[in-house]
């Protein structure tokens, strides 16, 4: 029991367990308005866990889907550098706290994967694959999209250099072991003194609709239309064309944000 008096009114009021007593009107109970308020906050942050989850698993449903029934899988390299946590081992494509400041400091740890190192992953995972979808065959691009950002002491020049060459090297070991798996050259195309930056934006990074356009010409030639080392005859203009509304369509439906895009955004 507390009493407190009521200056405005010259009264003096005996509250019991939040109740007045007689008819005197209760005064406002701060504490039980914010603990209905964190109330209110754990039964929303409840619900969209369990959303979350149930989203989650709906999408993991559809992944497995697509490994067990897909009848070719296109795998693309395209980052060396991630974290890992110390904890259980899971392995991050961004620094922790650039998606999200929410996170410890502590528990994660920078690794620049080797070339041996992603070898041995990429193999356990298609090991995986054909466990469950024995027929399926694949194939193996590097992404030509430059590196913007490293976490190595060094330009981010150098680790570009060597985050594409290990990647390469890690798609060509697999591809020449692994029986129905091929290396298609996207990054080739796109990045060769051949191709003198025509295929690329202005920031040298990003690849320009004209690239795609090509990069997509040609792999309809050599894996939809026939077997590689073919060699066809141009294609009409039309036809070409189609190709190049196809590259865009595709474009415009994966605008994906790049992991080394979030540092830039973020001032990394």
């Amino acid at each position: 029991m507390f009493d407190k008096d009521d200056k405005q009114q010259g009264k003096r009021i005996s509250v019991t367990d939040g109740e007045p007593e007689g008819d005197t009107p209760a005064l406002p109970d701060d504490s039980a308005e914010e603990a209905s308020s964190a109330g209110r906050s754990d039964d929303l942050l409840a619900a969209l866990e369990a959303e979350l989850a149930e989203v989650r698993e709906a999408h993991l449903r559809a992944v497995r889907a697509m490994f067990e029934t897909c009848d070719v899988l296109i795998f693309t390299l395209g980052l060396t550098e991630g974290w890992v946590s110390t904890v259980d081992g899971a392995v991050f494509p961004v620094p922790p706290g650039v998606v999200t400041e929410d996170v410890p400091d502590t528990g994660y740890a920078f690794h620049n994967f080797t070339v041996a190192e992603m070898k041995a992953d990429l193999l356990a995972f298609i090991h995986a694959l054909r466990r469950i979808n024995p027929g399926v065959r694949l194939i193996l691009t590097v992404s030509p999209v430059a590196l913007v950002a490293t976490y190595e002491d060094r330009h981010v020049l150098v680790s570009n250099t060597y985050s594409k060459a290990a990647l390469r090297v890690t798609a060509e070991e697999v591809s020449r072991e692994v029986p129905d798996c091929a290396y298609f050259p996207s990054y080739e195309i796109i990045t060769s003194a051949a191709a003198g930056n025509g295929f690329l934006e202005e920031d040298l990074r990003e690849v320009r609709p004209e690239g795609v356009a090509h990069v997509m010409s040609i792999f309809q030639r050599h894996f939809i239309d026939g077997e590689a080392g073919a060699h066809p005859p141009p294609r009409p203009a039309a036809a070409a064309a189609g190709v190049a509304g196809m590259a865009d369509r595709i474009r415009a439906a994966q605008r994906l944000i790049c992991e080394e895009e979030l540092l830039e955004r973020r001032g990394a």
